[in-house]
């Protein structure tokens, strides 16, 4: 049995979700109006990530809200959390649209959730880890999960699709594009570097998540090159970065290859299970303070 009752608006392609919400709040700018998958794309993906029946579960960096949705379609609570306000509006609309009275939407610091402790079954983070800082967001989703509970980590951005990212910005403006900065910063950083501009790497993921308190579960879902093919030399990596930064002339040859992203990983799915609490010397190794609601409870 399923929560809500999205089925009944008919196809989701045709679904003019703007004029569903628009008596209560505005979309997004960085959203499209229409849907772009029919409902049985996202119930399969669920699926196929093992995000059904779980409980209590938490989409961190929700968005929209559709993935919200329609994870709370097939478990017992969702909560999305987003830093944009106007997005938590719109997923409030989407969620009475839809009649699922077990979705709510909060504004949040995803690094820094207004929930105690250990009270999430699951949590969804999906197109947002490389974007953030790493560590600290591994760190707080450790905290408001049970020991047990499965995280998926989906769309990690890899070597390839940084580099890729890389060249659609130096098309767009140059070596001081903000898009080629942001990259070129997340190439020389490394896959192991856990703070702001990160990238995942399928050999060093399972290292990663243990530091964090996880273990990888299964083998991660890899776009990009075939099994067959070199793993990148991140150090490498992190020269060719700086060489770009400083010698115009290599650099001005470099970008004229921009094929050069696809011999490495685009991205890496994964679902990692919590293994154990990390405890107050992890959260201070981070820089990290209790949320303001334990403050409370503390209190």
């Amino acid at each position: 049995m399923r929560h809500g009752n999205i089925d009944a608006l008919g196809s989701l392609l045709e679904l003019d979700l703007l004029k569903l919400a628009e008596s209560e709040t505005q979309w997004p700018a960085n959203f499209g109006q229409k849907p772009r998958y029919e409902a049985l794309h996202f119930r399969r993906f669920i699926e196929r990530w093992g995000f059904e029946n779980l409980g209590r579960v938490a989409d961190v960096a929700c968005g929209s809200g559709l993935w919200s949705a329609f994870l709370a379609e097939v478990n017992d609570e969702v909560v999305g959390y987003d830093r944009n306000e106007l997005s938590v509006a719109f997923g409030g609309s989407l969620a009475k649209t839809f009649g699922l009275t077990n979705l709510r939407f909060e504004p949040a610091d995803i690094t820094a959730l207004p929930t105690l402790g250990g009270t999430f079954d699951g949590v969804w983070c999906q197109n947002v880890l490389n974007l953030t800082d790493r560590g600290r967001l591994l760190d707080e989703m450790n905290r408001v999960m049970r020991v047990g509970a499965r995280a998926a980590i989906l769309g990690y951005n890899c070597a390839g699709r940084v580099l890729d990212k890389f060249f659609i910005g130096f098309e767009r403006g140059g070596i001081t594009d903000p898009l080629a900065q942001f990259n070129l910063r997340t190439l020389e950083n490394g896959p192991l570097h856990n703070g702001e501009n990160n990238y995942g790497a399928p050999e060093s993921i399972s290292a990663v998540l243990e530091e964090c308190g996880f273990a990888l579960e299964g083998s991660p879902l890899v776009t990009g090159p075939t099994q067959e093919s070199a793993q990148p030399d991140w150090e490498e990596l992190r020269v060719l970065a700086r060489r770009l930064q400083s010698d115009g002339a290599f650099c001005a040859e470099f970008v004229k290859n921009p094929d050069f992203a696809k011999t490495f990983p685009g991205n890496i799915s994964f679902i990692a299970i919590k293994r154990h609490d990390l405890g107050t010397l992890a959260a201070a190794k981070r820089g990290k303070t209790k949320s303001p609601v334990e403050d409370r409870a503390a209190g």
